[in-house]
């Protein structure tokens, strides 16, 4: 009968619709893994592009010396605003190479 065909046409359609969602879930997983792996690429990409940095082949006492025309000896009030501090926060090199300048916290 007409009815029982359509009622076939429905679970048919409903099965397909249910396949449909299925591979979508599947396609947006992969997404989200192509993605993350892409950012991850960004970041490496990043660290290598920041190793190359002409900064990083300045000598220790050149740099050190560019830290404290950068920083004037000024009375500050807010330590944490200092200049030195500042330049303490750029990267682990950057925090010892100021710790051991001792003309910056003089």
């Amino acid at each position: 009968s007409e009815r029982n065909i359509l009622s076939q046409y429905i679970l048919d359609t409903e099965r397909g619709v249910q396949r449909c969602d299925e591979e979508i879930r599947k396609l947006r997983a992969k997404i989200d893994l192509l993605e993350s792996e892409r950012n991850e690429g960004y970041r490496q990409i990043y660290h290598y592009r920041s190793l190359l940095a002409p900064i990083r082949r300045l000598f220790p006492e050149l740099l050190s010396q560019i830290f404290q025309f950068a920083c004037p000896k000024t009375t500050m009030t807010d330590k944490i605003d200092c200049p030195a501090v500042r330049v303490s926060q750029v990267c682990a090199r950057w925090r010892e190479l100021a710790r051991s300048t001792s003309t910056l916290w003089s």
